[in-house]
């Protein structure tokens, strides 16, 4: 028996139960996020884990309101978090192309490092982080939300661009 090719949706699906998890295991069940069981409406599940992640995010000090999620959404489109642990997470957007293209163009892009930097701090939603707290950070906080961030911007790996492939 083959194994099943993984869609869009299971791609995301699987991504939401892995964000789930990880934010059980820092701070026990939180109503409503109960894990998505097989044939289960995906749709709804994210929605719950949603709500729940907006919770605990403005609970959190200096965290963002739901309020303020759903202005960023409104704004943006998409907004995500990447909970790295407890003390760690990352509320960010996608980049859009006129923005990136013109990122591109300017004094940003004179270097490599600047360039990553650059982009992480435009699409970093919360928390905004100073040249200072920058240079604090794990070693590899900057690269690992860059990398993100392309992903989430549809810079995807040619891999995985191919495995979303679908012939009609």
């Amino acid at each position: 028996m083959e194994p099943k090719e993984m869609t869009k949706n299971d791609i995301f699906a699987e991504a939401d139960k892995n964000t789930n998890a990880m934010l059980k295991s820092a701070f026990g069940p939180q109503e409503g996020n109960e894990e998505v069981k097989e044939g289960e409406d995906t749709a709804d599940a994210s929605t719950e884990a949603a709500v729940d992640v907006k919770t605990l995010l403005a609970g959190l000090p200096n965290g963002p309101t739901s309020e303020t999620i759903d202005a960023w959404k409104n704004q943006h489109g998409e907004v995500y978090i990447l909970p790295l642990d407890v003390s760690e997470m990352y509320v960010w957007r996608p980049l859009r192309h006129l923005e990136y293209k013109n990122m591109l163009k300017s004094d940003m892009a004179k270097d490599d490092e600047t360039f990553r930097e650059a982009v992480v701090l435009r699409a970093l939603l919360w928390p905004k982080l100073s040249p200072e707290q920058v240079a604090s950070t794990r070693a590899g906080l900057m690269d690992t939300l860059f990398q993100v961030v392309m992903q989430g911007s549809y810079f995807l790996p040619s891999d995985l661009a191919l495995q979303l492939v679908q012939k009609l």
